[in-house]
């Protein structure tokens, strides 16, 4: 079909052992409907950087990426919008959600750090909404959450 992938040509090209080995992953959806249900497993992958509507897709089904990245031990959300979207307590709350959803089903056990780059503006809410988020505590006892520039350079206070 036309501007749609399908599932068999999808999980054929992504199970190829080049992509199986990679450690480092970025997904930046850029079409309305979500991809991730065309995913394999990669299960080297160490560092998983969510870009665009990735980030909305991971909050909405933040198990579905989860699982499909077993060996994560840092996830980055970049380029998408914060102006309409990371300041409204919604999106805030969606993201704590979202984590706490990992954290309860321990799918995320290997997580060592969450950066969210270039959010300045928005370190109270991180602060707020996930560092001191109660359902988080433990979570947060072994996970770095910073908001960082786009060199990785991390703003305001982390953990």
């Amino acid at each position: 079909r036309v501007g749609h992938i399908s599932d068999a040509a999808c999980a054929t090209y992504l199970s190829i052992p080049v992509f199986q080995r990679v450690t480092e992953l970025r997904v930046a959806r850029t079409e309305p409907a979500a991809v991730l249900h065309h995913f394999p497993l990669f299960p080297c992958v160490r560092t998983l950087t969510l870009s665009r509507q990735a980030v909305d897709d991971f909050i909405a089904r933040s198990l579905s990426y989860v699982d499909l990245f077993p060996a994560s031990e840092t996830v980055r959300f970049i380029h998408f919008d914060s102006k309409l979207e990371w300041f409204t307590a919604n999106f805030a709350e969606r993201m704590s959600d979202a984590l706490k959803t990992c954290e309860d089903e321990g799918v995320c056990a290997l997580w060592k750090r969450i950066e969210i780059e270039s959010c300045n503006n928005a370190e109270a809410i991180v602060e707020l909404r996930i560092r001191a988020y109660p359902g988080l505590r433990s979570f947060n006892q072994r996970v770095l959450v910073i908001c960082s520039d786009p060199q990785g350079h991390a703003l305001g206070k982390p953990d």
